[in-house]
């Protein structure tokens, strides 16, 4: 499935998270960064939104229904990370912003409102980039409903690798990360109708303690849902770190996700 030498869906009735942890660059993730309290209470308004019983049909974007009792959770099939604001990279921000977003029958996500804000800037890109997130969408009674959720975006600072943009050379730059852990990525019944075959190209920054920070497509995109399960497969490996001079470094490599029937 993949050439090894090339080198966030959590879903409960009425609230299911979705954790990104967008890898920005900071020289430290040092004592200094500032956070928002995790148990900071939503504001007002973050309040459930409300549908008027003559908003439309139930289970339509007007009045859409809430998960559990039979109606099952929408499936987020692409997302997106978002960006970093210029305002709370240099200020080292970090936190969750938590959204109420409606996800249509055709699992595109409409309404989006902020339940619980982060600030500088952070809000806006989280709303920016949810609302181009593709979902298969909810079921009730056999039938794609539209739902109203709650979604989680994490805004992370990492190290910065070294040179940012480029990749960790071997021997020049030291011992590049070992894969620990990677398991295969998995075929979507699309790309194997179509008998799509090909190669994903992903550059992955790994810490200093082996964990993957950041995953970015970095080649053309092969489709049919295989680059998606090219990212998912690789947020999940696990690495030996990088390694400089005896120590351990932060690492930007190359990793190729190759899909053959």
């Amino acid at each position: 499935m993949r050439d090894r030498s090339a080198f966030g869906l959590s879903i409960r009735p009425a609230l299911f998270a979705v954790v990104l942890a967008w890898s920005g660059w900071a020289a430290s993730a040092s004592a200094q960064t500032q956070e928002q309290p995790a148990n900071q209470a939503p504001s007002q308004q973050g309040a459930v939104p409300q549908t008027s019983p003559a908003g439309g049909e139930k289970g339509s974007a007007h009045n859409p229904l809430d998960v559990g009792n039979g109606v099952s959770a929408p499936i987020a099939i692409y997302k997106p990370e978002p960006h970093y604001s210029e305002e709370a990279r240099k200020a080292k921000w970090q936190g969750i912003v938590v959204l109420w977003i409606i996800v249509d029958a055709q699992g595109n996500v409409g309404d989006v409102r902020v339940a619980r804000p982060l600030g500088l800037g952070l809000d806006e890109k989280a709303v920016d980039t949810v609302k181009t997130w593709k979902f298969k969408p909810a079921m009730h009674d056999g039938k794609p409903v539209a739902v109203r959720v709650a979604v989680e975006v994490t805004f992370r600072l990492f190290d910065k690798p070294p040179d940012n943009g480029v990749f960790f050379a071997a021997g020049k730059d030291g011992v590049p990360p070992q894969p620990i852990s990677a398991p295969d990525p998995e075929y979507t019944n699309r790309a194997r109708q179509a008998h799509l075959e090909g190669t994903v190209a992903l550059a992955v920054v790994v810490d200093r303690k082996g964990r993957e920070t950041n995953v970015t497509e970095i080649g053309p995109k092969l489709g049919l849902g295989l680059d998606e399960k090219a990212l998912k497969t690789a947020r999940k490996w696990k690495y030996r770190p990088a390694t400089s001079k005896g120590e351990p470094v932060v690492a930007r490599i190359r990793v190729e996700m190759k899909f053959h029937l």
